[in-house]
């Protein structure tokens, strides 16, 4: 009896305290295991595309003595690490005519040490050539990147627990985010993508801006100036983050205006902030004032051929809902952490404004780029990096829900549509991994032509409409 009884404790402290641990292990190891089957490194699909742009300052840097990106003759020509380099430092500079990368350096520095794992392992021990792109060097990135997305998770379940959702629901939660949104296939088939250190990046400013409320210090406050001069050097726009620790805990305007007062008497610590941002930025213009002459370049709008926002055009419904990428059809189940916000607002108003603020800014700037559908990809990619935030209101919907006692029969069905749309998400993933959902030029006809289909129709790629990307550069036909 006392074994017996002993036994169910252990069990009882597991599941209110540790459920959301033990999937965030299961995850790690199913996601794992993905990557390991897929292995995509072999055929160098890792490093391709943007990440090309992400990562070309580090074999430049450290492999061909190029840290300014000129001289790129001096690597074979009929190389990998040629081609590749080639195609990172394309752009041209407007003002000099120079070639450049339009990507900043910022996921190069979280790159860093993947690459000198690899590259220390592949000149050592391997027989494929130390030039920054084989095999081994493909399969640091896969791997880091993998390894980022569960420290994310991990720090996510610290935020929520923050506020009191009780474990088996943040468990849930996890699951919804991983295997309900585009969160998965960039975790492992487009891992040297942006979008899992961004996402990371984010849920480590969200815990150590509500940590530093609890208890402020200047090591939390290097950590918050660190954190988002990273955040802003890999993608600037996600600097809309820093409206969080403006905003948490304010509900009335008398309270922004104590928060206004608050910075200003914590100014030392706020100038720790300000100086370790700065020091992040400062990598990024010192690259700039080295390559192309000024401290300040915008890398999309600087180039011939710019790409630039339409402030006065944003493609809002199209981001939201279009047959092409709209969010909200791809990652459906992102309804309920919108939904949530109801929930925020009646039990956890502290979150409120800060979160309400940064998703109708984020939705806003993501919707004037001039390409609002982001190139080729799995749903709208850019929201993957804030999902750190929006899986709060996503927690506190599922909690109300499953609290719904005296309406079982509303609750059941809400439920019934969270797994349905779930399993909607993977499986459009998986249509989208063998190009029955195309990666930018679905229509009406095309998405239900193979809507839960296996097989597409004949016609199918006739009811493709390609995108002008030239057009839309210069705000027409967008």
């Amino acid at each position: 009896m006392l074994f017996r009884e002993t036994i169910l404790s252990y069990l009882k402290i597991i599941t209110t305290k540790y459920v959301s641990i033990i999937v965030l292990l299961a995850c790690c190891w199913q996601l794992s295991d993905n990557t390991f089957q897929l292995r995509r490194w072999e055929e160098h699909k890792i490093i391709q595309t943007d990440a090309l742009g992400y990562y070309v300052y580090l074999p430049t840097a450290f492999i061909y003595d190029n840290p300014w990106l000129v001289n790129l003759e001096k690597t074979p020509t009929d190389s990998l690490a040629y081609s590749s380099m080639l195609y990172a430092v394309s752009d041209t500079y407007e003002k000099t005519g120079k070639k450049y990368c339009k990507m900043n350096i910022g996921m190069a520095i979280t790159f860093l040490p993947a690459f000198s794992i690899a590259h220390w392992y592949t000149k050592n021990y391997s027989s494929l050539p130390a030039d920054g792109y084989s095999m081994h060097y493909q399969k640091a990135i896969a791997l880091h990147t993998l390894f980022v997305g569960f420290i994310g998770l991990f720090f996510i379940i610290l935020v929520l627990k923050h506020l009191k959702i009780k474990d088996w629901i943040i468990a849930i939660s996890l699951i919804v985010l991983v295997y309900g949104t585009n969160w998965r296939y960039y975790a492992i088939y487009e891992s040297g993508m942006s979008h899992m250190t961004s996402f990371t990046c984010i849920s480590l400013f969200l815990y150590v801006s509500i940590r530093w409320f609890d208890n402020e210090s200047y090591g939390k406050a290097v950590a918050l100036g660190l954190l988002l001069g990273i955040i802003t050097l890999i993608r600037p726009t996600n600097f809309l983050i820093v409206l969080f620790p403006i905003l948490y805990q304010v509900t009335t305007i008398t309270q922004l205006q104590d928060r206004v007062f608050y910075f200003i008497k914590k100014y030392a610590y706020l100038l720790v902030i300000i100086a370790c941002f700065s020091v992040v930025i400062f990598l990024q213009m010192y690259h700039w004032k080295h390559t192309l002459g000024s401290w300040v370049v915008n890398g999309y709008g600087d180039k011939i051929g710019a790409e630039p926002f339409f402030w006065n055009e944003p493609k809002i419904m199209n981001v939201l809902f279009s047959y092409r990428k709209g969010w909200l059809l791809y990652t459906p189940v992102m309804l309920y952490a919108i939904g949530g916000m109801f929930v925020i607002w009646k039990h956890y108003r502290e979150y409120f404004w800060s979160i309400s603020i940064f998703m109708v800014l984020n939705t806003y700037v993501i919707s004037s780029w001039w390409c609002w559908w982001y190139g080729g990809s799995f749903g709208m990619r850019p929201f993957i990096d804030s999902y750190a935030l929006l899986i709060l209101p996503l927690a506190a919907a599922l909690q109300a829900i499953i609290q719904m006692e005296k309406y079982t029969y509303i609750r059941n069905r809400l439920l019934e549509t969270v797994v349905f749309f779930v399993f909607l998400c993977h499986y459009q993933m998986m249509q989208y991994t063998i190009c029955h959902v195309h990666w930018d030029s679905m229509t009406k006809e095309a998405y239900w032509a193979v809507f839960l289909n296996n097989t597409p129709p004949e016609n199918y790629q006739y009811m493709l409409q390609a995108p002008d990307y030239e057009a839309s550069k210069v705000g027409t036909n967008r």
